[in-house]
């Protein structure tokens, strides 16, 4: 009986983890593409941006604003965050680039 009950625990403990391996492969796949998504716009903005303004002034309001309007369109989080993450580092380098 002890047996039966280790076997049934451990085949629904792997159950467990092998949905949850399937999630988390999917959010990191979106969490990607959102960051490589955000290079062009990072780019973009700061070549179109008045290098005389603060860059994060500019950069946490734009960054915002695209990451409302991907969770209208329906994206994932892990999408906008990937997205934002990605804005963020790519927007100073190239505002640093570009500005400089």
């Amino acid at each position: 009986m002890n047996t039966f009950k280790i076997s049934l625990i451990a085949l629904i403990m792997l159950g467990v983890v092998s949905c949850a391996g399937f999630q988390t492969s999917a959010d990191r796949s979106d969490y990607k593409i959102g960051y490589n998504t955000a290079w062009k716009f990072a780019k973009d903005d700061a070549i179109n941006s008045n290098c005389f303004t603060y860059p994060r002034n500019v950069e946490y309001q734009t960054r915002k604003s695209y990451a409302n309007s991907f969770r209208d369109q329906g994206r994932s989080e892990a999408f906008v965050q990937g997205f934002s993450s990605g804005y963020k580092n790519e927007f100073h380098s190239f505002f640093d680039f570009y500005c400089d």
